[in-house]
């Protein structure tokens, strides 16, 4: 029997994962109410596999501002995060094609 730190080292996304499915099991597959978890699992594999693609993608912040291409992009999925977009970065559409 594997026991459970053994399986987190085997797949670190496994609990984004699990999340996901019991979200797509309740709602469906191609359901919108599972987005942020679909997101989750996405980043969680992201810096597993392609960090310097994450990175840029989630951790470095434009423009010497709080907001990352991350916070931008996902706006829709995490709407509590457009508190940390600039009006003038929001309002840009040149910053989205930087992302």
């Amino acid at each position: 029997m594997v026991s459970s730190q053994n399986r987190r080292r085997q797949d670190p996304c496994r609990e984004a994962t699990i999340t996901l499915n019991e979200c797509m099991s309740s709602h469906g597959k191609f359901s919108d109410k599972c987005m942020r978890e679909k997101l989750t699992q996405k980043r969680c594999y992201a810096e597993l596999l392609c960090l310097s693609d994450a990175r840029r993608f989630y951790w470095t912040k434009i423009r010497g501002t709080a907001a990352s291409c991350s916070t931008i992009v996902e706006t829709f999925a995490f709407p509590e995060n457009e508190l940390n977009i600039p009006q003038e970065i929001s309002r840009n559409k040149d910053v989205r094609k930087e992302c």
